[in-house]
């Protein structure tokens, strides 16, 4: 794999504020990593890369953003109290992207802003400021992804939808991380119960990536909830190397 450095971010349109190509490297193997739902063994982990990303950057506002947001969108850390960890970080990240004003790019202050709202509670006015940023970035993945996490929460199905379909016409596969929109897209019209659709999206997004989570996953409530039981068990036995890990 290779890794996006400084100048391919900017190419890209996703200025990065960091001139250390290290940094940037393993920022993106970070992204496929959260994305693919997988840790890469030949990079030692995702937590490995999280740990090297901010040694060769402490200041990196977006590779902070990214692991504040991997907490917040899981299950196990709580914001109920001001005091909390998450919170407090968060709270710091603000005022470290203060300090940098002038260097960060707004699309980075958007994300670190969008996490403040989300850690006081106000997942919907995070989500407004991730859907400003597709907007502007309609291929930042991690706003992408982030975001339809944050629909999910708040039971926003229609607007998990919507969110990926206004962003998957500005992709192409040359992209990195293009199919893996597909799956993400999937699980959104599983979500509106557009079954035919999603096994659709699921089974393109399979054709390009056999180990792709979100299809994977996907597919399996297609078949689950279409009531195509021996064809979910058939699906999971023959793949089973795919996604036992």
């Amino acid at each position: 794999m290779s890794w996006r450095d400084c100048e391919e971010w900017s190419s890209q349109g996703l200025t990065l504020s960091t001139t250390n190509n290290q940094t940037c490297k393993l920022y993106d193997a970070c992204l496929h990593q959260f994305v693919g739902w997988y840790d890469d063994k030949t990079m030692g982990g995702i937590e490995h890369c999280f740990s090297q990303m901010m040694e060769s950057d402490p200041n990196f506002l977006m590779g902070k953003a990214l692991a504040y947001g991997m907490e917040l969108i899981g299950t196990c850390t709580s914001i109920a109290s001001k005091n909390s960890k998450i919170v407090q970080s968060i709270n710091a990240l603000v005022m470290e992207a203060e300090r940098q004003a002038g260097i960060v790019t707004t699309r980075e202050l958007d994300h670190v802003m969008a996490l403040k709202y989300w850690s006081e509670g106000n997942l919907e006015k995070a989500t407004d400021v991730w859907e400003k940023i597709l907007l502007f970035h309609p291929t930042d993945v991690q706003a992408i992804v982030l975001l339809q996490a944050t629909y999910f929460w708040l039971g926003q199905q229609k607007q998990m939808r919507d969110s990926v379909a206004r962003v998957l016409p500005e992709w192409n596969k040359n992209l990195p991380l293009y199919n893996y929109l597909y799956g993400i897209y999937a699980f959104a019209l599983v979500e509106m119960n557009q079954h035919l659709e999603a096994e659709n999206y699921a089974k393109q997004g399979l054709d390009m990536n056999r180990r792709d989570g979100n299809a994977i996953h996907s597919l399996a409530h297609v078949y689950e909830m279409t009531g195509q039981f021996d064809k979910g068990i058939s699906f999971f036995e023959n793949t089973i190397n795919d996604w036992d890990v």
